[in-house]
């Protein structure tokens, strides 16, 4: 299971990543408004990244502090879940949305309205990957068999993607300018495309949390 201080770490570091996002970013209904008409903030796999992320960790902390083996279980089992999205969450970000012409423009643009915008998605993006590495590093998992991956984070990206897809056919908008530019070079099939390949990354991002788990301490054998 997560230890009790990488738990707490991680409880502080998202619960101020939500923060950020809600209080010091370009609000969804100025920078976006219409894809995040019916939404609102639960559009951005940021929010629900982190607020997984953050559930996960008071799971654990309440685990810890009523010793709780069930609730202790659960939270192993979630683990590749937070792990790969945690990692994803910090690469996709400064990979292909913090660099992107219409991010940079609209930065500029509402600068005035939230003048700590920049850093405020710093913190909501950046200290997801090295909270999944310091996780994984510091994870005791001796006592509990290998957690699944496929059901539990294919799901998850499953019905984010059905989500995403359902929004934009209500709106008409993409929430990210990065899924606009594979339709528009090669329409529908560029956007299943390039949902393939984030869903392939982020499952071998779980796996790799996984593994490296494996490596340090083991799982338990099961019979």
């Amino acid at each position: 299971m997560t230890t009790l201080g990488t738990a707490a770490l991680g409880f502080v570091a998202h619960a101020a990543a939500i923060y950020a996002q809600l209080a010091l970013e370009i609000p969804g209904h100025i920078a976006s408004p219409q894809a995040t008409r019916y939404l609102g903030v639960f559009t951005w796999l940021t929010f629900q990244t982190n607020a997984i992320c953050f559930a996960r960790f008071a799971a654990v902390l309440a685990a810890h502090l009523l010793g709780s083996a069930s609730l202790a279980v659960l939270t192993v089992r979630l683990f590749p879940l937070s792990f790969g999205l945690g990692f994803m969450l910090t690469l996709l970000y400064y990979g292909l949305d913090h660099s992107n012409a219409d991010n940079v423009q609209k930065r500029e643009q509402f600068r005035h309205l939230c003048p700590h915008c920049g850093l405020g998605a710093h913190l909501a993006h950046g200290s997801a990957l090295p909270l999944a590495v310091l996780d994984a590093c510091s994870f005791a998992a001796s006592g509990y068999p290998r957690p699944g991956v496929v059901l539990v984070v294919g799901g998850y990206i499953l019905f984010y993607m059905v989500q995403t897809i359902c929004n934009h056919l209500a709106t008409s908008a993409w929430q990210y300018p990065i899924i606009a530019d594979a339709q528009r070079a090669a329409g529908w099939a560029g956007v299943l495309l390039f949902f393939a390949a984030i869903a392939l990354i982020t499952l071998g991002a779980a796996n790799l949390g996984v593994a490296m788990v494996a490596g340090l301490d083991g799982w338990k054998a099961q019979l």
